[in-house]
């Protein structure tokens, strides 16, 4: 069967498949589940359980989350995706179908305000770069928008300005 989760993400797995990542937190705080779902049959789909991350400070149930998949490295079994939590805990992750989990990691004094204003812009060489909208003003635009990039390897581990 397929888990439920009150404000959970998913995003295409690997090019030519039917399955997709599902990534969850569970209860009200601190695992973060990730899933591969085959969609092959829409009335009977499955899922795998792929990794948890445990951290009680990062993953909360009642913040909105979106999924990204690295785009350019779909063809490769090894893509993963992006997880990112909006809200006061703006924390994010790459999840690998390995079972990896890195981070949580997040920027110093900002969050992302919603997923309805993070945007996927282009994703090149492994590499996706995203538009969205902070809680505070940039010092060198002055602005709320901000342009993010993040490498489809990154394997940072520990929390801190990225």
């Amino acid at each position: 069967s397929v888990p439920s989760f009150e404000n959970a993400c998913i995003a295409p797995a690997a090019t030519g498949s039917s399955d997709v990542w599902l990534v969850g937190v569970t209860g009200s705080a601190g695992r973060l589940d990730a899933y591969i779902v085959n969609l092959a049959n829409l009335y009977a789909p499955s899922a795998k359980f792929i990794a948890a991350n445990v951290d009680n400070v990062a993953w909360t149930a009642l913040a909105q989350r979106g999924c990204y998949p690295f785009t350019n490295t779909r063809n490769d079994p090894n893509s993963p995706v992006l997880m990112q939590q909006f809200g006061i805990l703006s924390y994010t992750t790459h999840v690998y179908p390995n079972g990896t989990i890195t981070g949580p990691a997040y920027f110093t004094n900002a969050t992302f305000v919603s997923p309805k204003m993070f945007s996927l812009s282009p994703a090149v060489d492994g590499t996706n770069w995203f538009t969205a909208l902070m809680n505070k003003r940039t010092t060198t635009t002055d602005s709320r928008w901000t342009g993010i990039r993040w490498h489809s390897d990154w394997t940072s581990t520990g929390r801190g300005t990225r």
